[in-house]
């Protein structure tokens, strides 16, 4: 009984064989599954690259944003330590110190949005040493606003000499912001 099955067997293959002889569209259909599986393949590998190069393209524009407002800190912080300085050539107490007080109000503004614009990023954390960085240059910016108080007060009674030590420390302190 088992030579009749193993003929049957083969007998089956065989014609199956034939059939697949006989039936070429069989094939051709088989290939051009194939071929839609590989094009769709290569579609959702075009689709997953493309979507990260975008998220990857708007991380940056991000962060180059994100950057601007680092830069323009960076000039506030200059414009709050000018008038310090500048008191010794304009001699105008009233004014530098209206210049002084319109500095850190900028310059407070421009801090504190670039902080809530960091931490309020959800997507894309901001890295921990930034955030110290700017707070550091917050401490020093209050170092130097006290500073040239000082020096506007001394210039305010004619004490150049006093008003000259004060804007030594200041410009050290201004040096030490990052």
């Amino acid at each position: 009984m088992s030579s009749v099955n193993a003929e049957t067997g083969l007998k089956g293959r065989r014609s199956s064989l034939l059939s697949l002889r006989r039936r070429p569209d069989l094939i051709y259909f088989a290939l051009a599954i194939f071929d839609i599986l590989t094009i769709s393949a290569a579609l959702l590998l075009n689709h997953v690259v493309t979507t990260g190069f975008e998220d990857s393209v708007r991380i940056s524009r991000q962060w180059s944003i994100h950057l601007g407002k680092l830069l323009e800190l960076q000039s506030l912080a200059q414009q709050v330590d000018a008038p310090g300085n500048d008191v010794f050539f304009s001699r105008d107490v009233a004014g530098e110190r209206a210049r002084l007080d319109q500095a850190v109000s900028h310059f407070n503004a421009s801090s504190n949005g670039l902080v809530a614009d960091l931490t309020g990023d959800v997507e894309q954390e901001a890295p921990p040493w930034l955030l110290e960085a700017i707070s550091s240059s917050q401490a020093l910016m209050r170092t130097i606003i006290n500073q040239t108080d000082g020096i506007l007060a001394e210039m305010a009674h004619d004490r150049v000499d006093e008003a000259g030590r004060g804007m030594a420390k200041m410009d050290q302190t201004y040096g030490r912001m990052r």
